[in-house]
């Protein structure tokens, strides 16, 4: 997997470096359809090597990713194949429907977190109010920090937790659950 990797990320330093060439030549030339092609080949390259790097040890968040960002690339690249709008084929259509399913999957995992950082603060600030209210045996500026000062470290850890517990799920079992 080491290697498979290597390769990932070279075909992603690829793609990173040549892709300018591509933005900064005639659109059409051939300097810009050679540095387009690379590109494109590099980030299929880096799909094809993050689906399997993803079997192997599950991060769903960058596979997601991947799947994206290389739909993005693909759509581009059948916009100008088919050089008609409108035409589209059954590869079209899947590339559609699985950039869909990982962007629904995005949306999901970022939800859950951002919905878990919000209730967790919202309780800070509940335990906030009522320190402030009922601990005057403290100081006024002791009574409002020390539920931040404390409970942000416990969201942290909470938050990385549970990032933690969504990538070492096994691909057949849902992500919430």
């Amino acid at each position: 997997m080491i290697t498979l990797r290597s390769i990932h990320i070279a075909a992603g330093m690829i793609a990173l470096f040549v892709a300018p060439g591509a933005m900064l030549t005639v659109k059409g030339g051939p300097a810009h359809r050679r540095w387009g092609k690379i590109y494109f080949w590099a980030m299929a390259t880096v799909a094809v090597t993050a689906l399997v790097l993803a079997a192997w040890r599950p991060n769903y968040f960058l596979l997601m990713v991947a799947v994206f960002s290389f739909y993005l690339a693909f759509s581009g690249y059948r916009a100008l194949y088919h050089k008609r709008p409108g035409l589209v084929g059954p590869l079209d259509w899947t590339a559609t429907l699985l950039t869909l399913v990982a962007s629904a999957g995005l949306a999901v995992f970022g939800l859950v977190l951002d919905h878990m950082i919000g209730m967790l603060s919202s309780y800070i600030a509940t335990v906030t109010a009522f320190s402030v209210v009922n601990f005057t045996f403290l100081p006024p500026v002791a009574r409002w920090l020390w539920p931040t000062l404390v409970g942000t470290p416990l969201v942290t850890i909470w938050v990385s937790y549970y990032k933690g517990r969504f990538k070492r799920r096994p691909a057949s079992t849902p992500a919430l659950s």
